[in-house]
């Protein structure tokens, strides 16, 4: 689960990293508008957690979308 707390100073980083999972909500604040649920959005998200300048971006990785191990011959 992403979710972008109180802290956020609408500086819009998340969304112009993470459109499709980011957006400004009527305050101009971002808000989590679609939730990952493969492995490469929540990367995604996590890049536009790191480019937050003030850490209001949190993220709690469910267990199903952990990278599956792959074996090579």
């Amino acid at each position: 689960m992403v979710w972008v707390n109180d802290d956020c100073i609408c500086c819009s980083a998340c969304v112009a990293h993470a459109p499709e999972h980011f957006d400004l909500d009527d305050e101009g604040r971002a808000e989590v508008v679609a939730q990952p649920t493969t492995h490469p959005q929540w990367v995604l998200c996590q890049q536009a957690a790191d480019l937050c300048p003030v850490e209001a971006i949190r993220l709690a990785k469910p267990e199903p979308l952990t990278q599956p191990v792959t074996e090579r011959a």
